[in-house]
């Protein structure tokens, strides 16, 4: 069974099938640094399912021989460096040596694959090619024969980090549509999210610790930027929903900084939805970013939330392209419909009034405008854009 320690990590122990509710006994010793997802007990081995510096790993126990991680174990080898995998446990037999995976990147569709678990095989490879100043992994992928790194390269960072969910690199036709074209595509992996275990969402990236989501995204972006992969006026960003709140508030925290954002459905008036109790998940949001009925959360809330805080000037806003579902239950559309309101608002009272296009798309039929990833950035947005 797996138990959690405290805020940081899970620990694998083993317990009486007759008298569960005994004191359990802690069966594999563990660290911080390895972050166990789930696991798969067969006859004579353990596969875990684990994160470690941040990235999915499978992990082969020797129940028979030893109960450490270190002398009996061993990571499964896999053809790339950098991957997202996963068990796929319906095939498995309990006295079978052989397991199975799905595996996927940004450059391979998914695949399933079996292993014999009796073949030990270690694997030294790094996914991350990227670690932002804060140790926030970032996954990158570009095709080297279009690649520079002198800064000319346009680049697009996608993000979310929130409810302790990790985005992983995995293909999309998309994404390969982007890199045929030069561009750099990357996930910073902030924060609000669980990439590097438990405590990266619980205790480091909610509620009044929420704003490393957004200085993560940022240290992401510059790092990216003086390292050569991009350059401001050429770096996009996009996210969705609660990834929405992310980029608006990395937008009036780095003016400048970005060309280009996508933002799909976008969680961006945070206090006049979480204030009233009939919006849908209203209550649930309480866990994620506090109540705003009380003064700190309130105050808190205020001096990050996208549409509080536009810098009044307009100056260093990127252009911006905002999609939402008139029947979206979640992010009502009346929050996005004010946002771009204020954006413009913003923009004419700049001496660069209308040099950015913000692009407002409402879906009057579904509740989203377009599944994730459907839209992306060319780096290049059409000269006239209808209101």
């Amino acid at each position: 069974m797996k138990r959690e320690l405290g805020h940081k990590i899970y620990q694998l122990c083993s317990t009486s099938l007759s008298h569960p509710a005994r004191k359990q006994r802690g069966g594999i010793p563990y660290d911080e640094t390895h972050f166990i997802t789930n696991f798969y007990p067969l006859k004579s081995h353990i596969l875990l399912e684990e994160r470690i510096e941040g990235y999915t790993q499978l992990r082969v126990i020797d129940t028979n021989s030893t109960t450490s991680l270190k002398p009996n174990s061993h990571l499964v080898k896999f053809p790339e460096p950098i991957f997202t995998v996963r068990a796929f446990p319906s095939p498995m037999k309990y006295n079978s040596t052989e397991i199975f995976y799905e595996l996927t990147s940004f450059t391979t569709p998914k695949s399933y694959y079996s292993y014999d678990i009796i073949l030990e095989a270690l694997n030294s490879s790094k996914p991350w090619t990227l670690v932002a100043p804060n140790n926030a992994p970032i996954s990158l992928v570009y095709r080297k024969n279009l690649f520079k790194k002198d800064g000319s390269n346009p680049l697009h960072l996608y993000g979310y980090g929130n409810y302790g969910l990790s985005f992983n690199p995995k293909f999309s036709s998309s994404i390969i549509s982007l890199l045929d074209r030069g561009f750099v595509y990357a996930i910073a992996h902030v924060r609000g999210g669980s990439a590097m275990g438990v405590q990266w969402y619980k205790t480091e990236g909610k509620l009044l610790k929420k704003k490393n989501t957004f200085r993560d995204f940022s240290n992401a972006a510059r790092h990216l930027v003086a390292k050569n992969y991009t350059s401001p006026g050429k770096l996009s960003v996009e996210g969705a929903s609660a990834g929405g709140l992310l980029v608006g508030a990395a937008i009036n925290l780095n003016p400048g900084l970005f060309n280009a954002a996508i933002m799909k459905v976008p969680y961006v008036d945070i206090i006049n939805a979480m204030r009233d109790p009939t919006v849908s998940l209203t209550i649930d949001e309480y866990t994620e970013l506090g109540d705003p009925n009380t003064k700190e959360v309130f105050d808190y809330i205020m001096s990050y939330s996208p549409y509080e805080n536009l810098p009044k000037s307009g100056q260093g806003l990127p252009h911006l392209y905002i999609g939402y579902g008139f029947n979206d239950p979640r992010v009502e559309y009346w929050a996005p419909v004010k946002y771009v309101a204020r954006l413009r608002a913003t923009l004419a009272r700049s001496l660069t009034a209308y040099t950015k296009h913000i692009l407002q798309y409402i879906d009057m039929g579904r509740a989203t405008p377009a599944p994730r990833g459907d839209i992306v950035c060319s780096g290049k947005l059409p000269k006239s854009v209808p209101s």
